[in-house]
């Protein structure tokens, strides 16, 4: 997900999302970006991958798995970096890149190994503690006065 902030507002995990009905917990922050829009004010994009609240933990079902993927001449610079995190569309989930295994050539295509470990969803606990401590930030206590609670008590 990419959130973008002004530079005095702090971006951490634990960072809460509202798209719509649906409320995120920020459980890593990939890449930032920082710019200078049209009017010279600078701001900043976060990279995050975010969380859905009470959403399957899908990760806690994968172990850390390599697999080797061909890349041709012009796909050369796309391969991935050790600590990329990316989407696995046959699984589902995000993976982090832990290593590059090996490396070896066949004509011009270019197999590389990786080990990847699927990153670690956040457990119920913590995602409700994360949500828990953003909607204190809305709700404020207000201290009776307690001459006025009596005055306004009916009597009978």
């Amino acid at each position: 997900m990419r959130i973008r902030h002004k530079l005095d507002k702090r971006a951490e995990l634990g960072d809460v999302v509202r798209d719509g009905e649906k409320t995120y917990v920020v459980i890593n922050i990939i890449k930032a970006h920082v710019f200078v829009d049209a009017n010279g004010e600078i701001s900043a994009i976060y990279d995050c991958l975010c969380q859905r609240y009470r959403s399957e933990n899908l990760s806690e079902e994968f172990v850390t798995t390599q697999t080797e993927l061909p890349y041709g001449r012009g796909e050369w610079d796309e391969i991935a970096d050790v600590g990329n995190i990316i989407y696995d569309t046959e699984t589902g989930i995000y993976v982090s890149i832990e290593r590059i295994a090996g490396i070896r050539f066949e004509g011009e295509t270019m197999y590389v190994t990786y080990e990847f470990s699927p990153v670690p969803e956040w457990s119920d606990y913590e995602m409700d503690e994360a949500v828990l401590k953003y909607r204190h930030r809305f709700m404020h206590l207000v201290r009776h006065d307690e001459k006025r609670t009596q005055e306004q008590k009916p009597s009978y």
